[in-house]
């Protein structure tokens, strides 16, 4: 339905959260409104899920948000864009993902981790995720990584 991104609210996330047993993984992107996908993140961490961000569209965060995030995936402009660093070659991306880290992608117990999409290959592995709207399972694939100490 085109436009239903736009109209998810931090309410809707909170019930349909709420509705799910054993949640393992929290994954969400910022094609829906900020409040809704810091939602996430925060009922994510609280439940002791990983929560996994995927930072498109490119936008600014707010540090009390990536302190609810375990694994961040930017490409390397949304990545420039969220520390204001540079991204142009793979130095600069190692530079901004560990930018990220000091930012307070958390880790509480596992290991916080940042994949640049096109310039620093990220850890790929299958999961399994359930669309909050509709129920439906999803499955996601990962291939390559890069591991960066802070």
């Amino acid at each position: 339905i085109p436009g239903a991104n736009a109209a998810v609210s931090p309410t809707q996330v909170t019930e349909s959260l709420s509705t799910m047993d054993d949640i393992a993984v929290v994954l969400a992107q910022c094609e829906v409104p900020g409040p809704a996908m810091a939602a996430a993140m925060a009922i994510g961490r609280r439940i002791g899920a990983t929560t996994i961000l995927n930072p498109a569209p490119a936008t600014t965060l707010d540090d009390t948000v990536l302190a609810n995030v375990d694994i961040i995936i930017p490409n390397e402009h949304e990545a420039a864009l969220l520390t204001g660093l540079p991204t142009t070659n793979e130095d600069e991306c190692v530079v901004a993902a560990r930018a990220l880290l000091a930012r307070g992608v958390a880790f509480g117990a596992k290991a916080p981790a940042v994949g640049l999409r096109k310039q620093v290959p990220l850890l790929v592995v299958e999961i399994h995720v359930v669309d909050l709207l509709y129920r439906t399972p999803r499955k996601a694939r990962v291939v390559k990584h890069q591991v960066l100490e802070p």
